[in-house]
């Protein structure tokens, strides 16, 4: 053999010896590799330039032999007797079941068995190696006609080729025992490797044949790697590798999103072998949007680890759209409101808004922070469209736009949803056909209507739009129209039907707030509220509605904008008033109704300051108006006497407030109480009871037949008298306001003016005959004067004359009766003429006739009138019968003082003191010709005072009078004869 070294930079003799098995191989580097012969073994290492396996196999070619294990390079041959063939081993080997012949005698012989007896190998069978949860379990069935008791069985396990070196373990079990773990075998379970299992049945030193084997590998990757969404991250779970049932294991997690695993976009972390999934946050902090993200997974035990799981992808994709978007109004102001994205597996950290009023976007975008959630349009025009996108923004990139509008006029939006039997594959027929319906229906409305924006989404057939109208807002009539016009929709074949809508308009102005309702006194109620809140429009005006019947009806009012309060004035006593108000902007569209607010007006109360005194046997009683209510809702005060035994009572009208009791019993007690009685039927309380005890004065009671009239007493004392120089007849004289006086003489076209004490007389030329005359102001007197007859018929022209200037200005011309005296007043500026048989005409300085009273009937001649402006009452004297009547404001004509019981005969004239008591100038049938008497009436009393008694100065000739009310003066005029009269208490 030629030998032939061959030079090399590396030592070609590292080993002296090769391992088991393997044969030496001249090469340019020697080497050892695995027996070329399979007939040939090597058990043990050849030394160098040692060629060829050393060993022949044993063939198992004796009498009754056959090969137990084929051996390897390593191993002989081993050989078993063939007992299904009758035969057994001569020699017991030192293997239970198996014989090596290279080293020891593995003779067969042909055993005979007893009758109805067959040889067999008696091993266990049915060896199964199963995971169970986390460990392995080792199963098997007994031997065949395993009859005798003491029974084991013994289990080996190796992960290693050959079953006799250390990585081979054993255990025994008793027989009862049919199964067993691998952590009863094995203390430290490695992974990927494969263990082998076999089981021997045994009694005393006696072993069977052993079982089949059985396997399981250990080191298997995990596996069904997925990584799916789980709300707002992402869940990455995998399997177990199969049988991975040891302890210690654990899994390493990697996730990238680069192409490759190696850089700094790469993460990784470990979890234990209990942990079958994590979270991408658990990986990594900052989650990137529109990226993909790659994951694999190992098990790995001690420093080994298995191979990788398949991979798993997850595409982040765009941020999503915001949720909840949706605009809206507030003070003014439009407001886009949204809610962040329901899920996103990384953060959001921008919103970016952009708004428009036209349809390029040139305004700006804003961006928010992620805990914004609104944005503001402040002090939005009206009338306007605005349009807004929004969408969310991570890490700079931006995701899909929503677009949402607002507009800031009057618009509508409807919601419509209907049922149909078929729509899929007619989406598109639909969409049109509601398109085409809905703008013919807008084109039937009255005024203007422009459609904003119309959707129809087609889970279930559901339409949404929006639109504006001017000239036409009224929502009911419009609601009435979409139903019918979509109530039923036939397109072709299909028919769809609607099955719910809803509707309602936009930007409607808001109600005032804060109503509050007060009672102010004497049956006034005030409502007052703040402002409403703004909105786009401007408030035009206040709608006030309000009831006292709990709106079973109600009253409306109309207030300007700028106010924000209104009074009802005379309210009903014991009323309950309720208000509600409205805001009205343009085109009379009214906001909803604001809160209801009421007040209680009081009931009626006692007249006040009631006071008793006697004169004679007359009782007078007196008072002042009671607290509430007004006057106007006063029918009359109801007298309650108690005299001795006997009670009574009496009704006195509203504008008199006394009363008198005559011919009462001398030295008697009367009690008395007075109560207020309301035009809508109430009754106040009774006023504190009032005792008064009669004087015994009979002696000085003066009867006139079956009246009494009560002696004269010194009210009013003759102050001064005077005549006017020419010696002219008074018909007619008054005061100015400021305390002149101004008369008509008779027979004279003058008027002549003068203060009280005669001095400082003036003359005013007239064009005719004055009859009567009234003062206006200082400088301004109202005359009427005879007109010249018509046709048999007279006239009287009234004229009004500037004193001071002689201007005279006719102002109208009355159909007359048959006198010459036409009495004639002025009051609220209101001139009351009585010219014409039971009428007064009623004038205003230019002329126009406001309306005719009428009096007790049409035969009525009045002689003198005169005005109570604490009670607005017009009190008059008759000519014919004498009589005193009153009319109040609403021309209601009454008698309120019978003279037919007293020794009356005419009534001459007739005026009002500062205590409401009417002041008669009349004469007495038994003096009618030589005194006259001026008597103080408080009407609705049957009682008179007389104040003054003096002679006439001309005989038939009637007196006139006149009262200042600022300095209690009465004048008396008789023929040229002005006397002036004051009060002794000077009040």
């Amino acid at each position: 053999m030629l030998l032939i070294l061959i030079c090399s930079d590396k030592e070609i003799y590292d080993n002296d010896t090769y391992t088991l098995g393997e044969e030496y191989v001249l090469k340019h580097n020697p080497t050892g590799v695995e027996c070329k012969d399979i007939s040939r073994y090597q058990p043990f290492g050849l030394h160098r330039f040692q060629s060829g396996c050393v060993f022949q196999r044993t063939q198992c070619s004796e009498s009754g032999q056959v090969v137990y294990h084929k051996g390897s390079s390593k191993v002989d041959v081993t050989c078993r007797c063939n007992f299904k063939e009758g035969y057994a081993f001569i020699k017991p080997p030192k293997a239970d079941c198996s014989c090596t012949p290279s080293e020891e005698d593995c003779s067969c012989y042909f055993k005979v068995c007893p009758p109805d007896f067959e040889l067999k190998a008696e091993s266990p069978h049915n060896l199964t190696a199963v995971q169970e949860g986390n460990t392995l379990k080792i199963s098997w069935s007994s031997v065949e006609n395993e009859h005798s008791s003491g029974i084991q069985y013994i289990v080996y396990v190796t992960y290693s080729d050959i079953w006799e070196d250390e990585k081979t373990h054993s255990k025994i079990f008793d027989a009862g025992k049919l199964h067993c773990y691998l952590h009863d075998l094995v203390s430290n379970i490695l992974p990927k490797e494969t263990y082998r299992f076999k089981v021997y049945a045994c009694k005393n030193t006696k072993k069977s044949e052993p079982s089949a084997e059985a396997k399981f590998e250990t080191g298997q990757s995990p596996h069904n790697l997925t990584a799916v969404q789980e709300g707002n991250t992402l869940k990455i779970s995998w399997s177990s590798g199969e049988n991975e049932h040891s302890s210690g294991i654990q899994y390493i997690v990697y996730v990238t999103y680069s192409d490759i695993w190696e850089d700094e976009k790469t993460h990784s972390k470990i979890f234990d072998a209990g942990k079958l999934h994590c979270y991408l946050h658990d990986l990594v902090s900052n989650i990137l949007p529109k990226e993909t993200y790659r994951f694999k997974v190992y098990a790995c035990k001690n420093t080994k680890k298995s191979e990788p799981s398949a991979e798993a992808k997850f595409e982040t994709g765009l941020p999503k759209e915001p949720q909840d978007v949706k605009t809206l109004h507030k003070e003014g102001n439009i407001l886009l409101q949204w809610a962040p994205p329901k899920i996103s597996v990384f953060q959001i950290d921008q919103y970016r808004i952009q708004y428009t009023t036209n349809d390029t976007w040139t305004h700006t975008p804003v961006y928010e922070t992620a805990d914004v959630l609104e944005y503001v349009v402040k002090d939005a025009i009206a009338h306007t469209t605005y349009r807004f996108k929004i969408c969310s923004c991570s890490h700079g990139i931006a995701g899909e736009e929503l677009e949402r509008l607002y507009s800031s006029d009057h618009p509508f939006e409807g919601e419509m949803n209907f049922k149909t039997s078929e729509q899929n594959g007619y989406e598109r027929v639909i969409d049109e056909h509601i398109h085409k319906k809905l703008d013919e229906l807008l084109k039937s409305f009255q005024g203007n209507q422009f459609m904003l924006a119309t959707d129809v989404k087609f889970s279930s057939v559901i339409v949404f739009f929006t639109f504006i109208s001017h000239g036409y807002n009224d929502e009911t009539e419009m609601r009435e129209k979409f139903v019918q016009a979509f109530k039923k929709v036939v397109i072709g074949h299909l028919t769809i039907s609607l099955c719910d809508f809803t509707f309602r308009s936009l930007n409607n102005p808001e109600p005032p707030h804060s109503l509050t309702v007060e009672n102010a006194g004497h049956n006034k109620v005030a409502v007052k509220w703040n402002e409403p809140t703004k909105t786009f429009f401007k408030t035009e005006r206040f709608i006030i509605q309000y009831t006292t019947d709990n709106w079973v009806t109600d009253k409306t009012e109309y207030v300007s904008s700028i106010d924000t309060s209104y009074s009802i004035l005379k309210v009903l006593p014991a009323t309950y008033i309720e208000f509600r108000i409205y805001s009205e902007i343009c085109h009379s569209i009214k906001s909803v109704a604001s809160k209801v607010a009421g007040t209680s007006v009081e009931g009626p109360s006692p007249p006040q300051n009631v006071k008793a005194s006697n004169i004679g046997t007359c009782i007078e009683l007196s008072w002042t108006a009671p607290l509430h209510p007004i006057m106007d809702f006063v029918e009359h005060f109801i007298i309650k006497i108690q005299e001795i035994n006997k009670t009574s009572s009496a009704i006195v009208d509203k504008d008199e407030l006394s009363f008198s009791l005559p011919n009462c019993k001398p030295s008697a007690i009367y009690r008395f109480e007075v109560l207020t009685y309301t035009t809508n039927k109430l009754s106040s309380k009774a006023s504190p009871l009032l005792q008064i005890e009669t004087e015994d004065t009979e002696s000085l009671d003066r009867k006139f037949g079956h009246a009494q009239v009560h002696l004269k007493e010194d009210q009013f004392k003759l102050n001064n008298q005077f005549k006017l120089p020419n010696k002219e007849r008074i018909k007619d004289i008054t005061h100015l306001p400021n305390g002149l006086l101004i008369m008509v003489v008779c027979n004279s076209r003058l008027l002549i003016t003068c203060d009280v004490h005669g001095e400082g007389q003036n003359t005013v030329p007239l064009n005719n005959f004055p009859c009567n005359i009234a003062a206006v102001d200082n400088d301004t007197v109202v005359v009427s004067l005879l007109g010249l007859p018509l046709h048999h018929v007279k006239f009287v022209v009234v004229s009004v004359i500037d004193i001071k200037k002689g201007h005279i200005r006719n102002i109208g011309t009355f159909k007359s009766r048959d006198a010459d005296s036409f009495p004639i007043l002025y009051a609220n500026d209101r001139l009351f003429i009585h010219s014409n048989y039971g009428e007064i005409s009623v004038i205003d300085l230019l002329g126009n006739t406001k309306k005719k009273l009428a009096l007790k009937d049409n035969m009525t001649i009045l002689s003198s009138m005169c005005y109570d402006f604490n009670t607005d009452n017009i009190y008059g004297t008759t000519f014919v019968d004498p009589d005193l009547i009153r009319i109040n404001r609403q021309g209601v004509c009454k008698s309120v003082f019978d003279f037919s019981i007293y020794d009356v005969a005419i009534l001459r004239n007739v005026c009002v003191d500062n205590k409401s008591g009417v002041l008669v100038t009349c004469q007495r049938k038994t003096q009618r010709h030589s005194k006259y008497h001026v008597y103080r009436i408080i009407p609705g009393s049957q009682s008179i005072r007389e104040l003054i008694s003096l002679p006439l100065a001309w005989e038939l000739l009637s007196p006139c009078t006149s009262y200042h009310l600022p300095s209690n003066t009465m004048i008396i005029a008789c023929g040229p004869t002005i006397s002036v009269y004051k009060t002794t208490d000077g009040k």
